[in-house]
């Protein structure tokens, strides 16, 4: 029987020390941190998620932000608005939130994230920070998993790790970041006919498809530590990936969905927004000591 792995008290604490943090900085420089989200298009899920990071930011004590673009915005209007959201100097963290119109082209849209307030580590220079191994913001669906599995005490050093996506930015960190905590790493499509034969050597399991019930009791590995980040609208609601009673009986550490590892998701969010707000000032030389 699984132990199921409590990400929202996880996330709570996260949350605990961002609004230490944020108050330390308001009484040092005079302003909380500020976190701006941009939400193009009608995305159900979208939606739900920037309303979340709204909710939190606000509880946390930042100057929040949260734009919405109608679906049907031109790449030239979606552009402007991030602009001018990366000029800002009430902003220390800009969030583009996933997923945007397929008509708009990511990468066309992302260049005009300034990359020292991409709290969500999209742009090309946070993503080059960490093929080479610098300091940098990582994805924070990558650095979620990551640290859902150093707080349960999971493993990582020489085990094998499958990655289970549809080739999301998130998918392609996270596999970089197990790498580079010693684990062996497969990564590979939710649609593949091989799949359970894959996902069964597995040692950790991570799911960001975002197909609901895609993986069962066949496709784990037992003991495995199942981390299941994929969500969508399914039957009336919000479901993951993974068949939870099945899982329960094969794994042994398993996150719930949904919901469960959204909240460290949004946690990490905060974080980077604090840890961009520090290096600005402190690369001008303005920040006071802690």
């Amino acid at each position: 029987m699984a132990r199921i792995i409590d990400a929202a008290s996880l996330a709570a604490e996260m949350r605990s020390k961002v609004a230490d943090q944020t108050a330390e900085l308001r009484a040092g420089l005079g302003r909380p941190p500020g976190l701006a989200v941009l939400l193009v298009g009608d995305d159900r899920e979208a939606a739900v998620c920037a309303q979340e990071k709204e909710r939190a930011a606000v509880a946390s004590g930042f100057h929040t932000e949260v734009h919405r673009m109608p679906r049907g915005s031109t790449a030239q209007a979606v552009t402007q608005m991030l602009a001018a959201l990366s000029r800002s100097p009430e902003l220390d963290g800009l969030a583009m939130q996933l997923p945007f119109p397929d008509e708009l082209d990511m990468k066309e849209i992302l260049a005009f994230i300034d990359p020292a307030k991409d709290v969500d580590g999209l742009t090309a220079a946070q993503v080059g920070h960490l093929l080479l191994g610098g300091e940098g913001l990582h994805s924070c669906t990558a650095d979620a998993v990551m640290e859902i599995l150093r707080l349960s005490g999971v493993p990582l050093q020489g085990r094998q790790a499958v990655v289970v996506g549809r080739g999301a930015p998130a998918e392609r960190q996270l596999a970089l970041l197990l790498l580079a905590a010693g684990a062996t790493v497969g990564w590979t499509d939710a649609r593949n006919d091989e799949l359970a034969a894959l996902t069964g050597r597995a040692d950790v399991l991570v799911s960001l498809a975002g197909v609901p019930g895609c993986l069962g009791g066949e496709h784990i590995k037992r003991g495995a530590a199942v981390i299941d980040a994929g969500e969508a609208w399914a039957s009336g609601g919000r479901r993951g990936d993974v068949r939870f009673e099945e899982a329960q009986e094969a794994a042994g550490w398993l996150t719930q969905a949904p919901a469960g590892i959204g909240p460290v998701t949004i946690a990490v969010l905060l974080r980077h927004t604090v840890e961009a707000m520090r290096w600005r000032f402190s690369a001008s030389g303005t920040l006071p000591a802690s």
